[in-house]
């Protein structure tokens, strides 16, 4: 039994940051049944999210986790104003922890924290060589991504971070087309090599972006045993190589997956 746990939506309709009260975090929740054995009385909680709505993806038989089958759960959460004043309790971070249960399995978890941003509008007119209260603020660009390496086919979620971006272009291969202007897109690499990663974020003021190393690699020997792998042909090899990880350091959103 594997959970895990990803951003598909940031503050859709504000400026894509967390920076104050009333920002929603839409996070989904997978679940998938790995071995060949069904799993019954399956429970998943988060420590953020009450309601969490699903699960969608329950096909065969209503209420059983059978093997192959991936269930997905969806929740938001509304940032307080405790969270703001409190800056996530000291160290700037929205921290939450997705849990699954079972009669057959040990429990397994997903966690993900994403950053509070406190930004300030200063700054100085070159023009008039005054303090402008009104000074421009331009964009700064930051994301995060799911897994930075594995084994082709290896499917990626990109999460977008950036400060004060109102648009923003994401160019998987970095050749100069856009592939997608979504908040967390996934996006999936079919051939082996090694890939950078582009964002591009604009506002009115300007544009800034950003790029992360992407290493697809080739499958050169068999692996036996994992013909239930869970999110594609890659995951056992993430699992055991532990690179479920953000590409952006401490201070953007991370993400663990336990994969028994």
């Amino acid at each position: 039994m594997s959970i895990y746990k990803s951003i598909i939506g940031l503050d859709e309709a504000g400026d894509y940051i967390i920076n104050q009260p009333g920002d929603i975090i839409r996070y989904q929740i997978a679940v998938k049944n790995n071995g060949d054995v069904d799993l019954q009385n399956v429970n998943v909680t988060d420590s953020l999210i009450n309601n969490l709505t699903g699960p969608t993806g329950d096909i065969v038989d209503t209420g059983v986790l059978n093997p192959g089958e991936t269930w997905v759960y969806n929740g938001d959460y509304t940032v307080t104003q405790l969270d703001i004043d409190s800056n996530g309790d000291g160290d700037g971070l929205i921290k939450n922890t997705a849990t699954v249960s079972c009669d057959e399995h040990a429990s397994e978890s997903s966690s993900m924290e994403l950053p509070i941003f406190h930004t300030a509008n200063t700054g100085t007119d070159t023009n008039s060589g005054s303090e402008n209260k009104s000074a421009k603020v331009l964009p700064v660009a930051n994301f995060s991504t799911s897994v930075i390496s594995g084994y082709v086919p290896l499917s990626v979620q990109f999460t977008d971070l950036s400060q004060n971006a109102a648009s923003r272009s994401w160019d998987f291969k970095n050749n100069g087309i856009a592939d997608s202007s979504d908040v967390s897109p996934f996006y999936t690499y079919t051939a082996p090599g090694i890939y950078t990663a582009n964002l591009t974020v604009s506002n009115a003021n300007g544009t800034a972006s950003k790029n992360a190393i992407i290493s697809v690699l080739q499958v050169t020997s068999s692996i036996s045993g994992n013909s239930g792998s869970s999110y594609g042909s890659n995951s056992a090899v993430i699992a055991s190589s532990s690179a479920v990880s953000s590409s952006t350091g401490k201070t953007n959103a991370t993400e663990t997956v336990i994969i028994a």
